[in-house]
């Protein structure tokens, strides 16, 4: 919200109607006004466990959950319920992950189509992109250096780089990073 969007809710929560409860939710609590912060009771939601979301898909939608899913959902059923609606997706950028480091400089564009083609979910593959980096680099450190380029992707991207371009350089600055024997630096 705006500065000038939370002035005009804090008029309502200063004088709210009788009838209705106001539940804010937000993903960065310094970024709310001190004066809605100070009108509002703070609940901090624990997240989830993996046996406890594995129970809901098998209760509420009578599906099973891959244990993959229930790591990526960082114990949030809506998370979880978002992956395994693009787990298609997350699988291809897997794929993507993993071919990398096979693959020829010139040709990480057609191991790549899949990020090219999803502008819409950029910054849900970003993140898996680290996920997926923070996994390998437990065995192998090389693929630690790759979370930070994606991470400057991320902000290159908020600040309206051009969207292809932008993508080129990651893929380069990964391949480059997962292959250093060819590395410019």
């Amino acid at each position: 919200m705006t500065i000038d969007a939370q002035n005009c809710l804090l008029k309502t929560l200063e004088e709210p109607p009788q009838y209705a409860t106001i539940i804010l939710i937000c993903s960065n609590e310094a970024q709310m006004l001190t004066t809605i912060k100070s009108r509002c009771i703070k609940i901090v939601f624990q997240k989830l466990n993996n046996q406890e979301i594995k129970e809901y898909f098998e209760k509420e939608t009578k599906e099973t959950v891959s244990n993959r899913i229930q790591k990526l959902a960082e114990g949030s059923i809506g998370k979880a319920i978002q992956i395994k609606d693009k787990e298609e997706l997350y699988s291809s950028i897997e794929n993507i992950i993993n071919e990398i480091e096979k693959t020829l400089k010139s040709q990480i564009w057609n191991i790549s189509d899949t990020i090219y083609k999803n502008t819409d979910d950029i910054f849900e593959i970003l993140d898996y992109m680290n996920i997926l980096f923070f996994e390998k680099g437990k065995t192998n450190p090389k693929y630690l250096n790759c979370i930070e380029i994606v991470e400057n992707t991320k902000r290159r991207l908020k600040t309206n780089s051009n969207y292809n371009m932008t993508i080129d350089n990651l893929l380069l600055q990964i391949w480059e990073e997962i292959n250093e024997k060819y590395s410019r630096s």
